[in-house]
């Protein structure tokens, strides 16, 4: 059991009733086993397949792209 949620995103979209959650929404992870993972979306719970999910890692460092100089002369 993970003790506070952890950020996850949709690999899949998923028609549960009326309710359809699209591919790549933010959902919020409480426990993951061997085959399947327990998320929330919208206050409603559910029980997925592990390779729904991908898990989006705790303080991840920005990655900054250098600026390329400019390679025009100016006049």
């Amino acid at each position: 059991m993970i003790p506070n949620p952890t950020k996850a995103v949709l690999l899949r979209s998923l028609t549960i009733g009326s309710l359809h959650i699209q591919k790549g929404v933010e959902v919020d992870l409480f426990s993951i086993g061997e085959t399947g993972a327990f998320i929330s979306v919208d206050r409603n719970s559910f029980c997925v397949p592990q390779h729904f999910i991908t898990i989006i890692p705790p303080d991840s460092p920005r990655v900054h792209k250098r600026k390329k100089k400019q390679t025009k002369r100016n006049k």
